[in-house]
């Protein structure tokens, strides 16, 4: 937990970064808020900008996904994030082993707000379908004594 002084200096930091123009040239312009949503292309962002943005695009979007190209880029926009107090929203997703998968897969579909941090990856994973885990009968294990 933030102490009070460390609370009121993060607030103050958000509300200067984000007020800064080409983070709400970036908000107005993708559509936020309406029926129809633009698709914006802008030079990479950099830095903590990337967080603010997804800090910002958080309170108006309910589901987002973040590919980045590497995992060490997911960690920290997730350790970014997780700073910025959207930590109950969070997913990350590194590991595409079927139980951690399966796992995430769980968490999303339980939550109605999330942020899901992974890498490229994850577009070329083979995802199961909704009738796969259903149809494979159950196993059960007992201990050899």
């Amino acid at each position: 937990m933030l102490s009070p002084f460390l609370l009121l200096m993060k607030s103050e930091i958000l509300k200067r970064i984000s007020n800064t123009t080409g983070l709400v040239e970036i908000l107005t312009r993708s559509g936020i808020g309406s029926e129809e949503t633009n698709t914006i292309f802008c030079s990479p962002l950099y830095g903590v900008s990337k967080s603010v943005l997804v800090l910002k695009l958080s309170e108006f979007e309910k589901q987002i996904v973040l590919l980045l190209p590497e995992s060490k880029n997911a960690e920290e926009i997730f350790v970014e994030l997780k700073l910025l107090g959207l930590s109950d929203q969070l997913i990350l997703l590194e590991n595409f082993t079927h139980e951690v998968v399966q796992e995430k897969l769980t968490k999303i579909s339980r939550q109605k707000r999330f942020v899901l941090i992974s890498t490229y990856e994850l577009m070329s994973l083979k995802l199961p379908s909704k009738e796969q885990p259903e149809s494979l009968p159950p196993s059960i294990q007992g201990q050899d004594r």
